[in-house]
């Protein structure tokens, strides 16, 4: 099973975060890899989720991985030993890059 490089999980996540996360509105989404998963996978893009998801902890495998590289917009926190995040909607002139 080959996982997909950081490049392809943010790509996909940066797709998905814009669509389904920020659909509606442009607040910061906060909850567990579980919570955001569960979201994806209930979403239009269960199939993006499918393949992204291979293990089960891969969700939080690449917002780790995302962190690292922006961590002003995917925020980690940690109480009583469960992680929580907190993912910021793409700026405006990011988006329209």
């Amino acid at each position: 099973m080959n996982e997909p490089d950081a490049f392809d999980v943010g790509t996909d996540l940066a797709y998905t975060d814009g669509a389904v996360i920020f659909e509606n509105e442009f607040l910061t989404w906060r909850g567990t890899a579980a919570d955001l998963e569960t979201s994806l996978r209930d979403s239009k893009y269960a199939r993006e989720a499918d393949r992204l998801f291979r293990f089960n902890t891969a969700c939080g495998v690449y917002l780790a991985r995302l962190h690292e590289q922006d961590p002003e917009r995917i925020k980690k926190t940690k109480t009583n030993g469960k992680v929580k995040w907190a993912i910021s909607p793409p700026q405006k002139s990011a988006a329209l890059d």
